[in-house]
C-alpha cells in the first residue's frame, strides 16, 4: 500500500476518510471501533494489569480509534480504569446492563469527562436484590452474593484491594454470586429466575444474575449511535474476549478476536470467517491480536 493509501482515523465529531486500494481490504469506512472485555482479556487474570497491551493501546490512541470497554465491572470500576488507561470513550457495564456515554461526546473534542449519560437495559439493582433475597428465603437456596459480604471478604476472594472491592460492589443492574448449592437446585433456581425475566451468566469467578441482556446488546446499540452521527457513513468493528459471556459481543463485530483462556474450547463462533484466535493469553494476546489486525487491515 502506498503512502497516500494509508488510513486516517478520526473521532465522531470530525470527518474521517478511510480508503484502500486493494480489494481484500476495507473500503470507504468512516469509523473503526474496538470493543473489549477486561478480566482475562485486556487485564491479566491474576494481576489485573494491562501493561502487556500498552503498546497496542498507544497505537490505537495514536490512530484515534476508540477502545470501548465492555465488562461485567461496575460503572465505578470502569471510570477508574478508563482514567488510568486514558480512554475517554463510551463504555458498557455489567455484561450489557447499561451503556455509559460521556456527556458531550458526540459534539466535543475528547477530554476528561466527569458526567455520563447512562442508558439502562437491565433490571435495577434494588429490585434484583429484593427478589434474590425473597427466593433464597422461600426455597433455601445456598449462594453468596456481593451484597451479602463485606468489602474485606470480597477482597480476600478476588485479590482486589478493599477500595477496589468497594467499587465492585457499587452495582447498578446485576449481582455476581458464588453458587454453593447443588446442580439440581441451580437448575430450579434458573427456571425461577426466568419467570421474572432474569438469567444467569457464568463469568470467570462468579455467576452473574441479571436481566435478559448481554454484552452484544450494548455493542449493537453503540454501533447504531456512531452510525447516526452526521459525519459517519459506516462503522467497522473489532471485538476481543476470552470467555463464553463474550460470545454475544463477538457475534456483533466484523472481526471477532478470541483471546486464549481457560474456556477456549467453548469459544466457538458460528458463521464468522474472520475469527482470530490468539496464541497468547490476557493482555499479551490482546497485543498480539491488535498487532495482527493493524498489519493485515490497516
Amino acid at each position: 500500500m502506498n503512502e497516500g493509501d494509508r488510513l486516517s482515523f478520526r473521532l465522531p465529531y470530525s470527518t474521517p476518510r478511510l480508503e484502500y486500494s486493494t480489494s481484500d481490504r476495507i473500503f470507504c469506512m468512516k469509523q473503526v471501533l474496538v470493543f473489549t472485555d477486561l478480566d482475562g482479556t485486556l487485564l491479566d487474570h491474576d494481576t489485573y494489569s494491562y501493561a502487556a497491551a500498552s503498546k497496542a493501546l498507544f497505537e490505537l490512541k495514536k490512530r484515534n480509534i476508540p477502545v470501548i470497554l465492555n465488562s461485567s465491572k461496575t460503572m465505578a470500576e470502569m471510570k477508574l480504569l478508563r482514567q488510568s488507561m486514558e480512554l475517554w470513550h463510551p463504555f458498557i457495564i455489567e455484561n450489557g446492563g447499561a451503556v455509559c456515554v460521556p456527556q458531550g461526546y458526540w459534539t466535543s473534542p475528547p477530554e476528561v469527562f466527569s458526567d455520563f449519560d447512562v442508558t439502562f437495559f437491565g433490571v435495577p439493582y434494588e429490585k434484583l436484590i429484593e427478589l434474590l433475597d425473597q427466593l433464597r428465603a422461600e426455597h433455601g437456596y445456598q449462594f453468596q452474593g456481593f451484597h451479602d459480604i463485606s468489602s474485606e471478604v470480597l477482597s480476600s476472594i478476588t485479590g482486589l484491594s478493599k477500595a477496589q472491592a468497594q467499587l465492585a460492589q457499587a452495582r447498578l443492574c446485576s449481582e455476581p454470586v458464588q453458587w454453593k448449592d447443588s446442580s439440581e437446585s441451580l437448575k430450579t433456581f434458573q427456571e425461577e429466575l426466568q419467570t421474572h425475566e432474569l438469567q444467569t451468566l457464568q463469568g470467570g469467578r462468579f455467576m452473574h444474575i441479571q436481566g435478559i441482556v448481554d454484552k452484544g446488546l450494548g455493542v449493537r446499540w453503540l454501533i447504531e449511535q456512531f452510525q447516526q452521527q452526521k459525519d459517519i457513513t459506516e462503522v467497522f468493528s473489532i471485538g476481543l474476549g476470552d470467555s463464553p459471556n463474550d460470545l454475544a459481543m463477538l457475534s456483533e463485530v466484523d472481526i471477532p478476536v478470541v483471546v486464549r483462556g481457560v474456556n477456549l474450547q467453548a469459544m466457538q463462533l458460528e458463521h464468522k470467517s474472520s475469527v482470530i484466535y490468539t496464541s497468547e493469553s490476557g493482555p499479551r494476546g490482546w497485543q498480539e491480536a491488535i498487532d495482527s489486525i493493524i498489519n493485515d487491515y490497516f
